[in-house]
C-alpha cells in the first residue's frame, strides 16, 4: 500500500562548504569554488538549513576556524553536511587536504592531515554527520569498519515507527571521489 510517511527530525541543519580553487604553490582548479556556490544555492532554495558556512580559497587557519565555528553551533540533535573540494595528497600513507597557501611538497606544516579533520569531526556534536570529499587520494583514508548486526526490517504495519526510531540513531557517513 502506498501512503505518505512524514518524518520529523528533532534538530537543525548546518553545512560547511569548503572550495579551494586558487592555489599559490600548486596548479589551480576550476570547479571547487563553483561547486560550493552551486551546492549552497541548492541548499538555500530546497532545504531549511539554519546556517551554511562557506570557505572559499581557504588557508589552513581559515578551514580550522570554520570547523571550530561549526562545532560551536551544533547540538546533539542536529544534522551536518561537510563538503570539501580541492587538492589532496598522500605522504607516507597519510592523507592531506592542501589549503590554498599550502606548499607543493610536504614538510612545511601547512597541509591538513586527515587525522586532524577526524578530531574536528569528533568535536561536532551533531546527531547525523555527512562528509563529502572531492579531492584526489584522500577518500580512502576516512575508511573504517562497517558492521551491521541484527538488521530488522519490520512488516508494513511497523515501518513508519521503524523509520522514526532510525532518526534517533547517531550516524557518520563519508562519501568521496
Amino acid at each position: 500500500k502506498k501512503r505518505k510517511i512524514k518524518l520529523e527530525p528533532n534538530g537543525k541543519y548546518y553545512a560547511l562548504l569548503i572550495g579551494n580553487s586558487n592555489y599559490k604553490n600548486v596548479d589551480n582548479l576550476v570547479s571547487p569554488i563553483n561547486d560550493i556556490r552551486d551546492i549552497k544555492a541548492v541548499l538555500d532554495k530546497n532545504y531549511k538549513f539554519e546556517k551554511i558556512l562557506t570557505v572559499e580559497n581557504g588557508t589552513k587557519k581559515d578551514i580550522y576556524n570554520a570547523f571550530t565555528k561549526l562545532s560551536n553551533l551544533t547540538t546533539t540533535n542536529d544534522y551536518v553536511l561537510i563538503y570539501y573540494s580541492g587538492h589532496g595528497k598522500i605522504k607516507a600513507e597519510q592523507a592531506y587536504w592542501i589549503p590554498v597557501d599550502g606548499s607543493d611538497n610536504w614538510g612545511s606544516g601547512d597541509w591538513i592531515n586527515i587525522s586532524e579533520i577526524d578530531i574536528f569531526l569528533s568535536e561536532i556534536k551533531a546527531h547525523h554527520l555527512a562528509v563529502l570529499v572531492d579531492s584526489c587520494f584522500v577518500g580512502s583514508k576516512f575508511k573504517g569498519i562497517n558492521t551491521i548486526d541484527d538488521v530488522f526490517i519490520p512488516d508494513e504495519e511497523g515501518y513508519e515507527e521503524y523509520l522514526q526510531s532510525a532518526l534517533n540513531l547517531r550516524s557518520r557517513s563519508v562519501l568521496s571521489s
